[in-house]
């Protein structure tokens, strides 16, 4: 079954306000975080809500268990024409040079 595939206009009109799904983006992955109980608070969510909370995310040392939960969020893939420009420069350098490119986001 293909992955659902969404756009960055797509996932930021679903910012949680008036009642919309709250989705982030995780490594150019889409998330459902609608109802997720954050430990350390629902702001915490909402400060990324519709937006890529990559960088946050990683900088929050956040615990195996926090990725499995995350995981089991995961409703689709970001269209490639919105990922990541560092991702994609990266992979086109390796490339060049003629090493292989990894998936950053690992395997799901």
């Amino acid at each position: 079954m293909a992955a659902n595939v969404y756009s960055k206009d797509e996932v930021a009109q679903h910012d949680g306000k008036d009642g919309r799904k709250v989705w982030i983006i995780y490594k150019d992955a889409v998330y459902d975080a609608t109802g997720y109980d954050h430990p350390g608070g629902f702001e915490l969510i909402m400060e990324w809500a519709g937006k890529d909370a990559t960088i946050a995310f990683d900088n929050a040392n956040h615990s195996n268990a926090a990725r499995r939960d995350l995981q089991e969020r995961k409703i689709g893939e970001l269209r490639m024409s919105d990922r990541s420009q560092r991702l994609r420069g990266a992979s086109a350098r390796a490339l060049k040079r003629g090493e292989s490119v990894r998936d950053p986001r690992g395997s799901s």
